[in-house]
């Protein structure tokens, strides 16, 4: 793929897809991520693995982290927490938690998840090799050294409460990540994907970092050509409560000197999770760009309770940290 600006686009090796191999340092993980949106069914789903070996807070053997999430019409499944890692959830070619959460890679991207009466089997097909964009010169290593995404396809089913959903023409956005993740680094950040089509797909980051640093970058691809753009704006339309948001907006100004502008509203209840000491929140969102419609995540890291804390469900406008199964109205972000 073709880059235009300033900017790097590192194509994905096969190996790269696979575990990698551990070192000593304390906040070493790894970690796959995945979201799939079918707008026709109201289905969407965010799941979250995270391996970290040095951890010891769930156990001896290191910690596994996990973020479920589930919506289908009305209703929302949620669950995280951090629990023991055993050898075996190490596998050759993914990783699992024990029978409730598991990813393999063969080519394609395989999620499985169980708990009780609800459960999902999907399979990610790319539309194109994963990449890793963040600039050489991020010096972010505490907070993910190697970071590399993509877009693509999803098929499968999900069964809830005894409805069973198939999904045929899911879009799919993933991430995989490894080796030093400091959370404590960051003090706010922003991870936002749009993807409106294989022809149109953008990502934008910001963070600001504990010793005053702040980041803000990005790429859009159209047309089969990978831009950089000069500037990344991110605005977030963060709730009262400081930690949820209900969308927001996106601006990269082009190598070209053109604005693009990609609006965000959130469609549900966003998943809100608290590992270590960093909240994260994870809503589903519409996007618009002129006349294109697509989907996306506003995603939000907001620590205002400095990790002093685990925030309380009822202090939350737009999102959910307990876990269980809720009712939502699609549409809107609000509890």
């Amino acid at each position: 793929m073709e880059v235009i600006g300033n900017g790097r686009m590192v194509v994905a090796k096969r190996e790269d897809e696979f575990p990698h191999v551990e070192t000593n340092d304390p906040n070493w993980q790894e970690s796959v991520v995945i979201y799939l949106f079918d707008e026709e069914q109201q289905c969407y789903v965010f799941f979250r693995l995270g391996h970290e070996p040095n951890n010891k807070a769930g156990g001896p053997g290191g910690t596994a982290v996990i973020w479920a999430n589930i919506w289908v019409k009305g209703k929302y499944y949620k669950y995280y927490d951090d629990v023991a890692l055993r050898p075996e959830d190490r596998l050759k070619n993914g990783f699992a938690s024990g029978d409730r959460i598991r990813y393999e890679y063969d080519g394609n991207h395989h999620w499985t998840v169980k708990d009780g009466d609800v459960s999902a089997e999907l399979t990610m097909q790319d539309w194109f090799p994963a990449f890793d964009y963040w600039p050489a010169r991020h010096n972010l290593d505490e907070i993910a050294s190697r970071h590399q995404e993509g877009t693509g396809l999803i098929t499968g089913t999900i069964k809830f409460q005894g409805k069973t959903i198939k999904i045929t023409n899911g879009i799919g956005h993933r991430d995989h990540s490894w080796g030093p993740r400091r959370w404590g680094a960051m003090l706010t950040h922003r991870w936002i994907p749009a993807i409106f089509g294989k022809d149109f797909i953008s990502h934008a980051l910001t963070m600001l970092t504990d010793d005053g640093r702040l980041e803000s970058f990005g790429f859009v691809i159209r047309d089969g050509k990978f831009y950089v753009p000069t500037k990344t704006e991110v605005g977030c339309l963060v709730e009262s409560d400081g930690l949820t948001n209900r969308g927001g907006n996106v601006i990269y100004t082009m190598p070209s000197g053109e604005k693009l502008e990609i609006v965000f509203w959130n469609l549900v209840p966003g998943g809100f999770s608290f590992h270590g000491d960093y909240p994260c929140f994870d809503p589903i969102s519409a996007v618009r760009c002129g006349d294109r419609t697509g989907f996306g995540v506003m995603e939000c890291g907001n620590n205002t309770m400095k990790g002093a804390a685990r925030p309380k469900q009822d202090i939350l406008i737009s999102g959910y940290i307990d876990n269980g199964i809720f009712p939502y109205t699609h549409g809107t972000s609000r509890i």
